[in-house]
């Protein structure tokens, strides 16, 4: 095995830097990292490979925690389109729906995001079994999506309802910002 930036060690060990950073708010710095793994990634694999798969939704997720829906599509579309032929029945391939259904509602797409979140969220609900631990926050983000929906639509009593279903804690005001 050779060594170097390109190595598999070298871009998990840059992927847990961009978790770290991501964990203390640095949301733009992960974003530089996970983008600077997804181009050495894309020299080094397949363009169906799960791996690059992985850096995508990784990227598209940050993208979307920081608002920048736009971005985020692309990217999301690029890993599903792996995803639904490499791992079709996987949960990474609905917590992907579920993130592309996100950066549609952020963009106003209701119409668009509505079976994304929905559908996401009630497969990968129903594959909780079989999420590894490091993809168990998955689970609140796509219920987070489906309480960001009814928000959006201005339907506060159902968000509130869900909310107390699914325990999550309030979302705060400027989640459409």
């Amino acid at each position: 095995m050779e060594f170097g930036p390109d190595n598999p060690n070298a871009l998990a060990s840059r992927d847990l830097l961009a978790v770290a950073c991501e964990s203390l708010g640095r949301w733009p710095d992960a974003a530089a990292l996970r983008r600077n793994t997804l181009g050495r990634r894309r020299k080094a694999e397949k363009p169906d490979s799960p791996f690059l798969a992985v850096d995508l939704a990784m990227l598209g997720s940050n993208l979307l925690k920081q608002a920048k829906r736009s971005d985020a599509e692309p990217v999301l579309r690029e890993c599903l389109a792996i995803r639904a032929k490499a791992v079709p029945d996987d949960w990474s391939r609905f917590s992907a729906i579920s993130l592309l259904g996100g950066t549609l509602l952020g963009q106003g797409r209701y119409t668009e995001a509505e079976p994304l979140i929905v559908d996401g969220y009630r497969v990968v609900m129903n594959l909780e079994s079989k999420i590894t631990h490091a993809g168990k926050p998955r689970l609140s983000d796509a219920a987070e999506r489906v309480v960001q929906r009814y928000e959006a639509w201005g339907k506060l009593e159902q968000a509130a309802a869900r909310k107390l279903k699914l325990r999550l804690a309030d979302l705060p005001a400027d989640v459409f910002a």
